[in-house]
């Protein structure tokens, strides 16, 4: 899919230039979201926020991000203290616990589906891996 964009300058060709359309990502969340009403980040169920925060994987720079922030999570706004504790949050799902990531986006929307519920999975989770003085039991003193 394509759409026209004319360019002029001075005495330049002014016929139309043909550039890519923006991808458009689909999702559940936008069934619930009135026409131009915000919508909020993250997203309700796992099983649409998880396919859109991957794409921020190998994503280091903060303009990039906000870039494809807004193309991933349309009507949503950009708040960088929320982004990147979801995004640290569904890193350390990844990383120690991907089964619960992998059930909650199965659930599909239902309770066990939630992102909220895969949010309090991963921190109970990191609370027993920690303990609760914070420190990974092999590294408490003895």
């Amino acid at each position: 899919m394509t759409s026209p964009l004319s360019l002029t300058a001075g005495d330049s060709d002014t016929s139309p230039v043909l550039v890519p359309a923006p991808a458009i990502i689909q999702s559940n969340a936008f069934a619930t979201v009135p026409l131009g009403a915000q919508a909020r980040f993250p997203w309700k169920y796992a099983c649409d926020t998880v396919p859109q925060i991957q794409l921020f994987v190998d994503l280091l720079d903060d303009q990039m991000i906000q870039a494809l922030f807004a193309t991933t999570f349309p009507n949503c706004t950009y708040t960088k203290a929320t982004f990147y504790k979801h995004h640290a949050t569904y890193w350390a799902a990844i990383k120690n616990s991907g089964n619960k990531v992998e059930r909650a986006v199965n659930a599909g929307y239902s309770p066990a589906g939630q992102w909220n519920t895969l949010l309090a999975e991963i921190k109970a989770n990191a609370v027993s891996l920690t303990g609760s003085n914070g420190l990974v039991a092999s590294q408490t003193r003895m």
